[in-house]
């Protein structure tokens, strides 16, 4: 549903802060912080290839969302 909104928006400009990063993939700009500042700035493609915070981030926020999905692990 965010991201029907967001489809909504084309053309405008929109600052969305988001803990699951997959809502992002299609961000033309994203601009990734860490305890305040900037550590990256890109394409999620950009930033996947070259940014090793926001690989970590990315990896440990699909782990999360895959465990959430199933009901967690005992």
């Amino acid at each position: 549903m965010v991201l029907k909104q967001c489809n909504l928006l084309k053309d405008k400009t929109v600052l969305a802060i988001s803990h699951r990063l997959n809502f992002i993939k299609e961000f033309d700009r994203i601009i990734v912080f860490n305890q305040g500042k900037i550590v990256g700035q890109g394409t999620f493609a950009e930033l996947m290839k070259s940014n090793s915070y926001f690989i970590n981030l990315y990896n440990g926020s699909v782990l999360n969302c895959d465990i959430e999905d199933i009901g967690g692990i005992d």
